[in-house]
């Protein structure tokens, strides 16, 4: 007589697992093991990107609402300035690596980005946004207006240098190399873009280029005299701005009043009798004398002439510029805050308003420029004058015998008191440029450097993953036995023939 089938029911399936609950359990803890070891391993033995880091805060000025940083000089400041060749190549020779590795492969292991946790929540919150359906022109305009806006808020002067690690450098030699390039980035730049350093100097090699000339003419080593005395006083007005009103002295007491009083005495009690003596005395004076004053006369006449063509031309260009063929809307906008009709004539007020604002600007930079070239042409006649007052007493001197022997040794003490005057001008110099710097501060290190280490799969995922495997594994197990022993029972109970 056959038997009723036997059915799965829940009763069944909380029997199988009562019965099997040593082998489930035992299975689950060996599979739980294996696969923890196996997930160990892979972490150890999967690949990791290692970087070192250093993160620093930029100190220089910033512009258009804090979008652009730049130099005290006024150059803008560009981030890869700070791994630039120049500044590699100075940190490769400090550090002596010419022997360890070579300059081509040294400079590629750095980089540099701009670093903000804000920009990288803007930046996922944008995305997140653009992945929307059903997003029209207007909607993407919208969005990335709102992103540039906020862009535009966001701090920008902190920079992360990265560099690659080298097995040709130890990790300790990486923290000091990545430690100096900013350092060495501030020394090198800080010359070159300093806003107050003073840019001319003085030619060291004058002695030896007066003593040669006064060979061959007179008054033509006494007027090169005269140029390095008057580059020597713009030197000492380029170093006025450094004092910043403090009375600075050198170590022998002398102030930068005194030594610009000293160049003066020089040129009025010095000079200026030299060439007296020259133009009075006809055996003082060469051939070449009269030469080089007309030639001077000449070239000056010529730089006038080309000085008041441009004065005229910017003359000419204020005057159209200014000139009343302006709309009203644009005449009132000079004068004040103007208000806008809301009216059919808005674009047309508007466009009058911003060719006023273009028409300004272009006014203020001819009438910078014109006051630069006045300023020219006055230079220039004064100087134009002065030969040409020094040609017309050689033409009406006399034919006098000087003193030969009395103008060398006057010759010979004006230079060296102007080689004194220079040598105390150049020490003044340097103590300014070295407080100067020294006060200059580009950057500042937020952080130490340290090593970062980011893996190709994330710890987190690869446990997650290898807890999924487990379990799968298991319930496929249970499944497998649970199968096994619901079909064997079933046969056990299958009907017999008699």
């Amino acid at each position: 007589m056959a038997q009723t089938e036997k059915l799965i029911t829940p009763a069944y399936i909380f029997d199988f697992l009562k019965r099997k609950r040593h082998r489930i359990l035992f299975t689950a803890i060996i599979s739980f093991c294996v696969l923890f070891l196996i997930c160990l391993l892979a972490l150890l033995l999967l690949p990791s990107d290692r970087v070192f880091s250093q993160k620093i805060r930029i100190q220089l000025n910033s512009t258009n609402n804090g979008s652009t940083i730049t130099y005290p000089s006024g150059k803008t400041f560009n981030q890869l300035d700070i791994i630039s060749p120049a500044v590699l190549k100075q940190v490769y020779t400090d550090q002596n690596l010419a022997s360890v590795i070579p300059f081509d492969k040294f400079q590629n292991l750095f980089s540099i980005v701009s670093y903000s946790r804000k920009l990288a929540l803007l930046d996922a919150d944008f995305d997140q946004k653009l992945a929307k359906r059903n997003l029209s022109v207007v909607d993407l305009n919208r969005l990335e207006a709102s992103y540039n806006k906020k862009l535009a808020a966001l701090d920008k002067s902190t920079y992360r240098i990265n560099m690659e690690p080298s097995i040709h450098l130890t990790n300790e030699k990486s923290v000091q190399i990545l430690a100096a390039i900013p350092q060495t980035w501030m020394t090198l730049y800080r010359k070159m873009e300093g806003d107050k350093l003073p840019q001319t100097d003085f030619d060291t090699n004058f002695e030896k280029k007066l003593r040669t000339e006064l060979q061959t003419s007179r008054l033509i080593a006494l007027d090169r005299a005269t140029y390095y005395n008057d580059q020597l006083l713009k030197l000492c007005g380029t170093l006025q701005p450094l004092l910043e009103n403090r009375n600075i002295s050198l170590a022998s007491g002398e102030y930068l009043s005194d030594l610009v009083e000293s160049l003066q005495c020089i040129r009025k009690y010095q000079l200026d009798l030299l060439r007296q003596m020259i133009l009075t005395s006809s055996n003082l004076r060469s051939d070449l004398d009269l030469y080089f004053i007309k030639s001077q006369i000449q070239y000056l006449e010529q730089e006038l002439t080309s000085r008041r063509a441009q004065y005229d031309s910017i003359g000419k260009s204020l005057s159209i510029v200014q000139a009343p063929s302006r709309s009203a809307a644009a005449a009132k906008a000079d004068g004040g805050p103007q208000q806008i009709s809301l009216d059919s004539t808005v674009f047309t007020q508007i466009a009058d308003l911003v060719r006023s604002d273009a028409s300004n600007e272009t006014r203020r930079k001819l009438a910078d420029l014109n006051v630069t070239i006045g300023q020219d042409i006055a230079r220039l006649q004064a100087r134009l004058q002065y030969y040409q007052q020094m040609l017309s007493d050689l033409e009406r001197s006399k034919n006098t015998a000087g003193n030969v022997e009395l103008f060398n040794q006057e010759f010979v003490k004006m230079v060296n008191n102007l080689i004194a005057t220079s040598a105390k001008i150049s020490s003044f110099k340097q103590l300014l440029t070295r407080d100067y710097l020294s006060n200059l501060e580009f950057y500042s290190p937020t952080s130490q450097v340290s090593l970062l280490k980011a893996r190709l799969v994330s710890p987190l995922k690869l446990i997650v993953f290898t807890f999924g495997i487990w379990v799968l594994f298991n319930l496929l197990l249970i499944a497998i036995d649970f199968a096994r022993d619901f079909y064997t029972g079933r046969d056990d109970n299958s009907p017999q023939e008699a």
